[in-house]
């Protein structure tokens, strides 16, 4: 029997896992979830974030791609800089192949493209480094819509400037699948929306951290003040806060794991919707149940909800 999903676009694709996941939700959410308030808006809010960015995608991409073949008989680089007081905000869409945030050595922000010699269904060669205001916009030139061709395994790589006395306000992150690395970066809040990608975020020091996501897997490690956020849809969040949990750590999930190792002495509340949620924990005694998928750990500063069907969260110590 033949796949019926074989011949669907990305975009179509993304748009079919979308509709299975609201399906999901309105058939399987217990009663007793739904008369809680669900998820407060946030899954609501999650499923039009994904809608848009489809939406938004096709839309700006269009839906039409060459069918002749561009041969590369060498690697192909391609780079800029730009002055560190005039970028605030970092705007990359990078729809497939990796992308490294890294910290580099001198004094201005450098972006550098690589795309490996071979021949490529999608022209590879139509990335751009764009200037609006303070936000440098990076796009791989890519169409979101690929009408089944495979996308060229283009690397990004940004080089932030060296030194403690900059960092950035805003960074956003677009990709279909693709596997990204943030390694240092300081900045006010980062934002992923993805499908189908694999993110290590090492050394983050942010006020909030939001992810966006259909089978994304992410590793964050560092610091995240006020809010930390997921998103997903069949995805695996790997955390480890060493300076302790932020104010808010939320996690609205369709079949999700979120693995939480926490810093010793990390005080905090974790709500749950206990009909759908595994709750594992190896902190030993200290975690107390006050209630209904309610459970209180030390001074309980911390608030931790974890929403969603068939997901779980395991407890651990750094």
């Amino acid at each position: 029997m033949k796949n019926p999903f074989a011949k669907l676009t990305t975009s179509e694709k993304i748009k079919v896992a979308v509709a299975a996941a609201v399906i999901a939700i309105l058939l399987f959410m217990p009663i007793g979830f739904l008369l809680r308030g669900g998820w407060s808006g946030v899954g609501a809010r999650w499923i039009s974030e994904i809608v848009s960015r489809v939406v938004s995608s096709t839309r700006s991409q269009g839906s039409s791609a060459s069918s002749a073949f561009v041969t590369l008989d060498e690697p192909y680089e391609q780079s800029a800089s730009f002055q560190a007081s005039e970028v605030r905000n970092l705007d990359l869409e990078w729809r497939s192949g990796s992308l490294s945030v890294v910290p580099g050595t001198g004094d201005r922000l450098v972006v550098h493209v690589e795309v490996p010699a071979g021949s490529y269904e999608l022209d590879p060669l139509k990335a751009s480094f764009t200037m609006r205001g303070d936000t440098l916009v990076v796009d791989d030139g890519l169409p979101s819509d690929t009408r089944g061709k495979d996308y060229p395994p283009m690397r990004l790589t940004v080089e932030l400037p060296a030194g403690k006395d900059w960092s950035l306000e805003d960074v956003a992150i677009a990709s279909v699948s693709s596997d990204a690395e943030l390694i240092g970066v300081a900045c006010d809040s980062v934002t992923l929306d993805s499908v189908d990608a694999q993110y290590k975020i090492e050394g983050i020091d942010a006020r909030t951290v939001t992810c966006n996501g259909v089978d994304e897997s992410v590793e964050l490690s560092g610091r995240v003040a006020e809010r930390l956020e997921f998103n997903t849809v069949d995805g695996t969040q790997t955390l480890a806060l060493i300076d302790g949990l932020p104010k808010e750590l939320a996690v609205s999930s369709i079949d999700a794991v979120t693995n939480l190792s926490l810093a010793k002495g990390s005080g905090f509340t974790l709500d749950v919707t206990e009909a759908t949620i595994d709750v594992q924990s190896e902190l030993g005694e200290g975690l107390e149940r006050t209630g209904e998928g309610m459970y209180v750990y030390g001074d309980g500063s911390s608030h931790v909800t974890i929403d969603g069907l068939d997901a779980s969260i395991h407890l651990t110590w750094m």
